[in-house]
């Protein structure tokens, strides 16, 4: 498949997936047995629960897909997220605070699926924002 068809599948899902809270294009979208390098796990149920995990998490997310790029058999992906955290994330349990966080993620395919999956989230920023971590201190001021 050309870049261009992979762009729109991956387009496709990620949109809808994080975006609607619409599954439906997992299966199609995916290969059953995944790499998902972001969790060092495998298999399309943990991509699938990734998404639900932070959907429950955050009812109100928000995903803002900023960058699209294709090349070859690789698409990425540079997103946005916000929401308010009513429900358990990742053992933390609900805040009630409003996050934005923003992320990077490639995906590569095989045969019209996705069969490995990377990403980069600033969770730093994310748990900073809820109130888990103190955020870093303020550099000092240089003297003129």
């Amino acid at each position: 498949m050309s870049a261009e068809q992979n762009k729109a599948i991956a387009h496709a899902f990620f949109t809808k997936a994080w975006g609607e809270k619409d599954l439906s294009l997992a299966e199609q979208t995916f290969s059953p047995d995944v790499v998902d390098h972001f969790d060092k796990a495998q298999g399309l149920a943990v991509v699938r629960q990734l998404i639900v995990n932070f959907h429950n998490a955050f009812p109100d997310l928000k995903f803002t897909l900023d960058d699209e790029i294709a090349e070859g058999d690789k698409v990425v992906h540079r997103w946005t997220m916000e929401g308010t955290q009513k429900g358990p994330l990742m053992g933390i349990p609900p805040t009630g605070k409003h996050a934005v966080w923003t992320g990077i993620t490639i995906v590569r395919f095989e045969e019209g699926k996705i069969v490995e999956r990377w990403a980069n989230v600033d969770i730093m920023a994310v748990l900073v924002q809820l109130g888990i971590i103190p955020p870093p201190p303020e550099p000092p001021v240089a003297e003129a």
